[in-house]
């Protein structure tokens, strides 16, 4: 009986499926590093501090990439994106403890920046290396972007590296990379 009910449910999933002719398929757009340089840090030897510090730099995502990006994915006409994700790296050489942030703006930020969207705690006697991957779920400033993108602007973001409190003992240069801007659409497949 349970296997009865089990298949029913299945084939009338799917005859669903059929009948309303649709299944969403996400499909990601990536358009690379827009152009942006490495970020990097310099920590003096023997740094400490517990005041807010923090860099930025900018980069823009263009209109006419974005429609280049989907062309070459395969994906006609004009869709709707429903999220952007940035990926990217922070290498560290030498000791550093950090407890920080990264965040984004759609503005140059006319004052240090004391919060972000993501925090960010680098220990390099645990590890060196460390991964970040952001999206307009995480950022508001990325969710401004993203519906400036689907109004076919250009957009410009501001990448904020910050710390709350830093120590080095023989100094450390900090790297971050933006490795690729990814924004996603559900495609509609019959």
């Amino acid at each position: 009986m349970k296997k009865v009910v089990f298949w029913s449910a299945l084939i009338t999933a799917g005859l669903l499926l059929l009948v309303s002719g649709c299944i969403p398929i996400p499909i990601p757009i990536d358009l690379g590093n827009p152009g942006l340089e490495p970020m990097v840090m310099e920590v003096p030897e023997g740094a400490t501090s517990t005041t807010s510090e923090a860099t930025w730099t900018s980069f823009t995502i263009r209109h006419q990439d974005i429609e280049n990006a989907q062309r070459e994915a395969g994906v006609p006409g004009t869709v709707q994106f429903h999220k952007i994700e940035v990926t990217g790296r922070i290498e560290v050489e030498g000791d550093l403890k950090v407890n920080g942030f990264i965040g984004f703006s759609t503005t140059e930020p006319t004052s240090t920046p004391t919060t972000g969207d993501f925090s960010l705690n680098i220990d390099t006697s645990i590890k060196p290396d460390y991964d970040i991957s952001l999206s307009s779920d995480d950022s508001p400033a990325l969710k401004t972007a993203l519906n400036r993108i689907n109004n076919g602007e250009d957009v410009t973001l501001w990448v904020i590296l910050g710390y709350e409190s830093i120590e080095s003992t023989n100094g450390a240069t900090v790297t971050i990379t933006v490795n690729n801007v990814r924004l996603w659409i559900t495609w509609t497949a019959w």
